[in-house]
């Protein structure tokens, strides 16, 4: 279950997505969620997945897109 919705993050090739400011922001929707006691039984969670790309022409892009979202899991 997405708590927040998904947003579009570009890194460097050698960049961690964990590093983009706005993954610092959802970790830190998270932590605001998990304290509330939002997620009972769950887990509050971020999680983040390559969104895909339009080609741009020949050269090759030196970012990755992702998708960045907090998540409920379930036990």
């Amino acid at each position: 279950l997405w708590m927040i919705r998904p947003r579009k993050a570009s890194v460097g090739e050698h960049q961690r997505i964990e590093s983009h400011p706005m993954w610092l922001s959802a970790d830190g929707q998270a932590k605001v969620l998990r304290e509330s006691g939002a997620a009972r039984e769950g887990t509050v969670v971020v999680k983040a997945w390559p969104a895909p790309t339009s080609p741009r022409g020949r050269a090759e892009s030196v970012t990755q897109d992702y998708w960045i979202t907090v998540t409920l899991e379930r036990q």
